[in-house]
């Protein structure tokens, strides 16, 4: 074991900020369910919305994903959901079987937060695709992303401003 355990740290914390993403894509696809069926007229009250919202943070993401498919139109962003789902179900459920003793070398280490890094970066590329999706249904709807959500109208222009090569339709 090496007598320096600040690289294995590293590695948790590269660990706890990708699975953090995963959990932020997870909330942005219920809240984009949320507004997208309302623009949609599928409920009659607010108590309807807030049973389906509150359910919908109970599914996996795997469920979240296949609920969202009828309000995506672009096959690529479904396709990229997917490889995000795959990705998160292998880092919560495999990540430190695949790395085993590689928290005992610097290299290994090195191996880990770099798979873990990549798997941050996956998952902050597809939230950012889903910033458009939820922005035409709250269009659809007439209401300003901040009084959807807190803050929501802020965050999505500051990710606009900091990844505008993310924004596009090829992207």
């Amino acid at each position: 074991m090496l007598e320096d355990d600040s690289g294995q740290r590293e590695v948790y914390e590269r660990y706890g900020i990708a699975m953090y993403q995963a959990q932020v894509l997870e909330h942005l696809i219920t809240q984009t369910l949320s507004v997208a069926k309302t623009a949609a007229k599928q409920f009659r009250t607010r108590e309807e919305v807030s049973r389906d919202y509150d359910s919908n943070y109970t599914k996996t993401l795997g469920t979240l994903i296949g609920l969202l498919r009828p309000y995506i139109e672009d096959s690529r962003l479904e396709k990229e959901l997917r490889a995000a789902l795959e990705t998160r179900n292998r880092l919560a459920h495999h990540f430190f079987w695949e790395h085993d003793g590689h928290l005992e070398t610097f290299e290994g280490q090195s191996l880990m937060e770099e798979d873990a890094y990549d798997a941050q970066v996956q998952f902050q590329a597809a939230i950012m695709k889903l910033y458009p999706v939820m922005g035409r249904y709250l269009d659809a709807i007439g209401v300003a992303p901040d009084e959807h959500l807190e803050g929501l109208g802020s965050a999505i222009q500051e990710q606009m401003r900091l990844y505008p090569e993310r924004n596009s339709e090829g992207g």
